[in-house]
């Protein structure tokens, strides 16, 4: 498989668009990979190591998330430690595959997505949803089983809002509209193109592969 991306980002950008709409596989983490080799080369180690550093990023940011729902710094050490020493983290973060990098991405839009629900402020509130939509385009863009983790995304903030008052809870989906509306936007031409391939692609779409 890390060979297999390697030999993609090595194709004409057309060619490999055009490869990502037929496997159902969405580009970002080829265009960010096929940006990096002339920067870092394409040994084993450089082209491992954006995992790396997006795995940094996710840690930054459970360690926040522990923090803003505990109210403790304590909290963020422990998730600084458990998410360093978490194995499914570490094998993520030392491949080429894009399962890191969606990660990384999940974890941002977790993270904007407590914020904004707990924002003291508008003002607060519209920042973090900005970086919620950014995130948000980044999962979608990279991992296209990122659907399921969209749900329940939307599923944790229905349980959050059905505690508040209306009022509050309209304010806080009229600022969320525009950065998910964005984030959708973005996504939509290559789903256009991803879906004239849906039913060619032999692999989880057509069935093929037991739920076992």
């Amino acid at each position: 498989d890390e060979a297999y991306l390697w030999w993609v980002t090595r194709l004409p950008l057309g060619e490999m668009l055009l490869l990502s709409t037929r496997e159902l596989i969405p580009p970002l983490s080829y265009l960010l990979l096929r940006v990096w080799q002339p920067l870092a080369g394409t040994s084993e180690f450089a082209l491992r190591f954006p995992s790396v550093l997006f795995g940094l990023l996710a840690l930054a940011a459970l360690a926040r998330i522990a923090r803003r729902l505990t109210g403790q710094r304590v909290a963020a050490t422990w998730a600084l430690l458990f998410g360093a020493l978490a194995t499914p983290l570490l094998w993520a973060s030392r491949e080429t595959r894009m399962y890191g990098v969606f990660i990384t991405w999940t974890v941002l839009a977790g993270m904007a997505l407590i914020e904004t629900l707990y924002a003291t402020t508008p003002r607060v509130r519209r920042r973090w949803a900005w970086l919620w939509g950014g995130a948000l385009f980044g999962a979608l863009a990279t991992l296209t089983l990122s659907a399921f983790w969209l749900a329940a995304q939307g599923l944790f903030a229905l349980v959050v809002l059905l505690r508040r008052p209306w009022p509050a809870a309209r304010a806080w989906l009229r600022d969320m509209l525009w950065p998910t509306l964005a984030a959708g936007a973005l996504f939509l031409p290559w789903v256009i193109g991803a879906l004239r391939s849906l039913d060619a692609n032999a692999t989880y779409w057509a069935g093929h592969l037991p739920i076992a």
